[in-house]
């Protein structure tokens, strides 16, 4: 018995067993209870052959039954496009499940049908091209599932592959670009060119002006003459440094000034307190109160 799978029951008398080629014949011999479903595939389904996995997020949960399958019988009346018909078969019993009700499991992808769960095909082998039917969940078509049959079969809803998303949202995009107003762009740019011709042109005067100034005897003799002030600059302040005989001269002043500004203090405080100081040598002595004449000393 296969160690990855559970024990079955008990093998009643005269049972018949089919006998496969190899093992791996032998092993899906053992999901002989399944669900069948059909897919409409409205993109190319070269690469998808008989026998290859249906796959839930990279787990196997059944197999392709046929490619294309009834493909002459009449499709839904609400499609558009011409779709490939895909039987597949959901086989439950790879997951390990002991007691299988097949009517419980349809009504539970019912219920995952309406929450978002779809088919596509994806690319199993890059060297080979071979492709796979891959489930997945897509929020954006969550609530927007509606029952449909084809030949008498239960149509699994689907979304597009990845190559055909990305041709969608190029068409997409091209008729965005389609839809632009291309002339006042370019308009726009062609004024853009114009304003940059003229903005070099000014740059190109700007340039030759510069050179022309550098080219200049003057221009190359400034550094020189800039080189001589500094020096003479220099020489200036050198000769006003604390060491100098002109620094000492002029300190020696200052300190006479200084000493001549002490002196004149008191002086300058009794002109500012009486001005007639300018005037009298001393003010010190009251003025004299005249008096009447004396009469007594005359005849």
């Amino acid at each position: 018995m296969p160690e990855d799978l559970p024990p079955g029951q008990p093998v009643s008398p005269d049972t018949t067993f089919t006998l496969h080629p190899d093992e791996q014949s032998a092993r899906e011999g053992t999901f002989d209870e399944y669900l069948e479903y059909v897919l409409l595939v409205e993109n190319t389904v070269r690469g998808l052959s008989k026998g290859a996995p249906v796959e839930f997020r990279g787990v196997r949960l059944g197999t392709v039954a046929s490619v294309p399958w009834n493909f002459t019988a009449p499709q839904p009346d609400d499609r558009d496009r011409l779709a490939i018909p895909v039987l597949i078969r959901i086989e439950p019993q790879r997951l390990g499940v002991d007691k299988l009700d097949l009517d419980d499991w349809r009504e539970r992808f019912d219920r995952l049908f309406g929450l978002g769960l779809r088919a596509s095909l994806k690319s199993g082998s890059l060297l080979t091209g071979a492709l796979f039917v891959d489930l997945t969940f897509d929020d954006q078509r969550a609530g927007e599932h509606k029952a449909e049959t084809f030949a008498g079969r239960t149509v699994f809803p689907t979304t597009s592959t990845g190559l055909a998303q990305i041709q969608s949202q190029v068409t997409a995009l091209l008729d965005k670009l389609n839809a632009l107003e291309v002339a006042p762009i370019l308009t726009g740019l062609e004024d853009n060119l114009t304003t940059s011709k003229a903005m070099l042109e000014e740059v190109r005067k700007l340039t030759a002006s510069m050179q022309s100034l550098l080219d200049d005897p003057g221009t190359r003799e400034l550094p020189g003459s800039l080189n001589a002030t500094l020096k003479e600059l220099q020489g200036t302040l050198e000769g006003l440094s604390a060491d100098s005989p002109a620094y000492r001269e002029l300190t020696d002043t200052l300190d006479q000034v200084e000493r001549l500004m002490r002196d004149l203090q008191p002086a300058a405080r009794k002109i500012s307190e009486d001005p007639r100081a300018l005037l009298f040598d001393s003010i010190d002595a009251e003025d004299p109160t005249p008096r009447a004449p004396d009469t007594r000393s005359q005849p």
